[in-house]
């Protein structure tokens, strides 16, 4: 039944039924269906024409003539005051009218309904109807326009129709063949819908439930004019800063082809008597007018004749309960920013639960519309249409390729360094590991055996750890020659208890830095490298794990300290390391994956070897002093099955490094790098035997993904939220969420790009409001 290439689409049909009337038929009936070519443009591709016609149906102007004087009487019984459509032409006895019940009303509406579409199930007819339904998609949303200047024609309630029952997001209008492209040049301030609300003469009925209605509008700026004179309600009309929608209540009748509404007690208008005032306000941008009053067809063929493009009226009189119902409801979904037609539907449809009490309120509500015109939306009202895709599309990548340029050129590396160490810096505090011991060399321990720290003191030292039986020695004190008195000594526990001892690579094109050679006597498989990395500005982010060093290098290891101290206190519980790739190394459960030149905040740094982030603690293990070692001063619980680093801490020594942390006092403190040492060692322990994360990236290709997700974010809420002050406030709580975000995935090791989301986020929805701005003006 369907067939439709394109479902969910806005479609155009308008059924021009020509010349004729019910008496006689219309013998050249068109039916045009075109589409929407875009959301915003209105502007329609044609899909079909089809030619039909239409016989006599005389029965339908005497049933709709009979429906309409019992229905005009039954309104009586819920009215203080009403007054009675002009029907003094009518003829029918008066037995046929004496007594009037709902049952009576409801089965003439049935007899209606089903002469209605036998006359559109005709034979010459059916053509049009097939040719509807082989285009038209259920889920389509379809504006019908009935073209017709037959005031019979215009009064039958056309939505009864089957084809209604069909298409669920259909609603139907009448037009008249004649019009014009209107295209009124908007004055109403952006940001807000400008409503001039008539309150009439409200003698006998409730207006102020729409004055309730009209007020609690959101963005809309609502001026009342209650019982104006004509003075007062035309210098309203002639306003500089024109009107969106013109709304009236109050009473209002038509006889024959004139309708008038009455503007306060004692004066009635025809709308042309209105007719200079409300050209002017089409001019100056009104799209709609509702007129929520009794038997509105006369005015909204007036209001046609004046080229107001969409018109709400009721086609028969109206109780103040149908007629307030019917405007909560339509009002609710169109300001929600559902189409005016599918909202009319909606509210046309929600009157059928009064039938029980106000028989006929569904078909009262119709609609009126110029066919050359679209449909206008809440959006289009306040000066924007629906948000398109395009701009801030367009917005947010140009947005996020100009910041992940500038990071690319390390113009943002400073900043974004900055921000990681302070998220760094404000995590919780963690314990110390509890599988490590630092033995340090303090300032006291130099003044007491001097410095370099002899060789017989380290042996001594080595000596008494031994005897508590630690898991893992570690030496991070270089050892090249010899340091009198005691190397003899030294070298009897390298070959009795094997440490693992430490040696510095030569530094390439740099003759300052020949490198260090290992401790003589000493295993090469018991060596570990203690170069690092610092960043350009003096930090030390990174630890290098694995590299390979030159043929003639004095240091021929592929291990750092930290590396070969933690695979070899692994190693005991059956813990090896695998390589998976040049790029990717498990150990146990963890799998280490090397640093690339751009991930994080980096911008084409030296990713030579394999390095990784070091992800500190903020007091990485217990520390104890040679001193308290030698002079049996500690805990030999500390040292049983532990990893026992040995280094210098007094500061004699060149060894140390800005780390985050350091930032914390001014003066910038350092760490010394025995420290350091213990800080990596720490790490590979913990994210392999606790589950402890490791900093890692998300690579270049998601942290762009990343940059772009709060791109479109920025993009969204510009989109979203016209007022500037609003809009800032929302950004200024979306960054506020981004770095949450950013310190959220930080405590679970993940580094993604802080400073450049903030400038994406920022950017594009900066951009867009300063370019709404100048538009706007």
């Amino acid at each position: 039944m369907f067939n439709s290439p394109s479902p969910n689409v806005r479609k155009l049909a308008i059924l021009n039924l020509g010349p004729g009337n019910l008496e006689t038929g219309f013998p050249a009936v068109t039916v045009q269906l075109s589409a929407n070519e875009g959301s915003e443009s209105d502007r329609l591709r044609r899909l079909m024409q089809t030619v039909g016609s239409l016989p006599p149906a005389p029965e339908l102007s005497d049933l709709y003539r009979k429906w309409q004087l019992l229905y005009s009487l039954m309104s009586e019984r819920f009215r203080t005051l009403t007054e009675v459509p002009q029907m003094r032409e009518l003829e029918f006895e008066e037995s046929e009218i004496t007594h009037v019940s709902e049952a009576d009303l409801s089965q003439l509406g049935r007899e209606f309904q089903e002469a209605l579409n036998r006359w559109l199930d005709s034979d010459t007819f059916r053509p049009i109807d097939r040719q509807l339904r082989r285009v038209l998609h259920a889920s389509d949303e379809i504006r019908l326009i009935v073209e017709t200047d037959d005031l019979w024609l215009r009064r039958l309630p056309w939505h009864l129709w089957n084809f209604f029952e069909d298409y669920p997001r259909a609603e139907m209008a009448l037009g008249v063949p004649d019009y014009e492209p209107v295209r009124p040049r908007s004055r109403t301030p952006k940001g807000i819908v400008r409503i001039l609300a008539i309150l009439g003469n409200s003698t006998g009925i409730d207006i102020e439930a729409d004055r309730r209605l009209l007020a609690a509008l959101p963005d809309a700026e609502v001026v009342f004019l209650e019982e104006p004179n004509r003075r007062e309600l035309d210098e309203h009309l002639w306003e500089e800063k024109g009107w969106d929608i013109l709304f009236f209540a109050g009473h209002s009748h038509s006889r024959e082809e004139t309708g008038r509404i009455s503007i306060n007690p004692t004066q009635s208008l025809t709308l042309a008597q209105l007719k200079n005032a409300l050209k002017t306000a089409v001019d100056r941008g009104l799209q709609l007018a509702i007129f929520n009053s009794c038997d509105g067809l006369a005015l909204a063929r007036a209001l046609e004749d004046l080229h107001v493009p969409h018109i709400a009226v009721m086609r028969e009189s109206v109780v103040d309960r149908v007629a307030q119902d019917f405007l909560r409801h339509f009002l609710r979904a169109f300001a929600k920013g559902e189409s005016f037609y599918l909202a009319v539907r909606e509210a046309r449809e929600r009157l059928q639960r009064l039938e029980d009490e106000y028989p006929g309120a569904s078909w009262l509500p119709v609609i009126c519309q110029n066919p050359a015109t679209g449909q206008p939306s809440w959006r289009k009202l306040r000066g924007r249409s629906r948000p398109q895709l395009v701009v801030p599309s367009i917005a947010s990548i140009a947005a996020t390729a100009l910041v992940v340029g500038l990071s690319s050129l390390g113009m943002l590396q400073g900043w974004e360094f900055r921000e990681y160490d302070r998220l760094m810096r404000a995590r919780p505090a963690e314990a110390p590991d509890p599988r490590m011991l630092v033995v340090t060399a303090t300032e006291a321990d130099v003044q007491k055996y001097g410095f370099p720290i002899p060789d017989g003191i380290l042996a001594e030292t080595i000596a008494k750890l031994e005897t508590h039986q630690p898991r893992t020695v570690a030496l991070d004190i270089l050892r090249d020659r010899p340091v009198e008195p005691g190397h003899e000594d030294l070298v009897r526990q390298f070959k009795t208890h094997t440490p693992i001892g430490i040696c510095s690579a030569r530094e390439a094109n740099n003759p300052n830095k020949p490198g260090v050679a290992p401790p003589p006597d000493l295993p090469a498989d018991r060596l570990g490298y203690s170069d690092t990395i610092v960043d350009p500005d003096g930090i030390l982010r990174r630890h290098l794990v694995f590299m390979q060093p030159g043929a003639t290098d004095p240091c021929a290891t592929d291990f750092s300290l930290a590396a070969i101290a933690a695979i070899d206190y692994l190693e005991k519980d059956g813990i090896l390391p695998k390589t998976l790739s040049a790029n990717e190394v498990t150990i146990g459960q963890t799998s280490l994956t090397r640093l690339q030149s751009h991930d994080g905040g980096y911008a084409g740094m030296n990713d030579w070897g394999f390095q990784i982030m070091l992800n500190y603690r903020s007091d990485v293990a217990r520390q104890v002093s040679f001193s308290e070692i030698l002079e049996g001063n500690f805990d030999p619980a500390w040292v049983e099955d532990r990893l026992v680093l040995m280094g210098v801490t007094a500061p004699i020594s060149s060894d140390y490094f800005l780390t985050p942390y350091s930032a914390r006092d001014w003066p910038y403190t350092k760490m010394p790098g025995v420290l350091v040492q213990a800080q990596a060692i720490s790490q590979i322990l913990s994210s392999t035997l606790d589950g402890r994360p490791l900093m890692q990236t998300w690579g270049l290709g998601g942290d762009v993904l990343w940059i772009l997700g709060w791109a479109i974010a920025g993009g969204a809420i510009a989109c979203s939220f016209r007022r500037s002050i609003v809009a800032i406030a929302i950004v200024g709580g979306a960054v506020g969420i981004l770095y949450g975000a950013c310190f959220v995935l930080l405590l679970q090791g993940r580094w993604v790009p802080l400073v450049p989301s903030v400038l994406a986020l920022v950017a594009t929805s900066g951009g867009i409001l300063v370019v709404g701005a100048i538009r706007d003006r």
